[in-house]
């Protein structure tokens, strides 16, 4: 909805209002604007090793790639060019194709991964591929001590230390 109305302000200059333009508001009535603080990242890869492998490898697939957890849970190895640093996301909330840079230290991390499936993270569930993660970020919050931050504020982690260091994000 909001990109759709983005769109017709932006490209079609239609003079309306976007009614989806809002900040997400947390339980508290604050807008979510959490990360993971760099002074954070030592007990965050510690809270790490409280989950399975695959679910942290899962996770540092959002936090390294800046991706949404539901769109690293379907990833497909077809999609993934390991070998030029390249994940193409086919179908994404803005539903349209986008790439996504993989970093040196993910691609050894799923160039070491069995493929036992067309899913990078496939599971049994009827979609073939991980669907749930709150059971294991349970588990990385509570051995990490960081129990305000949630799986989707990683996604915002690599953007705003980005952003910190003047680092364009955006092409």
């Amino acid at each position: 909805g909001q990109a759709m109305f983005n769109h017709a302000i932006k490209e079609l200059r239609w003079e309306g209002v976007n009614p989806f333009n809002f900040a997400l508001v947390s339980e508290k009535g604050r807008a979510r604007k959490n990360r993971l603080q760099p002074n954070q990242m030592k007990q965050f890869m510690k809270g790490l090793e409280a989950c399975s492998p695959s679910m942290k490898l899962l996770f540092l697939c959002s936090l390294y790639t800046g991706r949404r957890i539901g769109e690293v849970c379907s990833m497909r190895w077809v999609d993934l060019d390991l070998e030029m640093g390249v994940w193409l996301l086919p179908d994404t909330k803005a539903d349209e194709a986008q790439k996504a840079v993989i970093p040196k230290a993910l691609i050894d991390l799923l160039a070491e991964r069995t493929r036992r499936s067309e899913w990078v993270f496939p599971s049994p569930s009827k979609s073939g591929h991980v669907q749930e993660t709150k059971k294991a970020w349970a588990q990385v919050r509570a051995a990490s001590g960081l129990e305000s931050l949630q799986a989707r504020d990683l996604r915002r982690t690599l953007a705003s230390w980005a952003q910190d260091v003047s680092v364009p994000i955006a092409a």
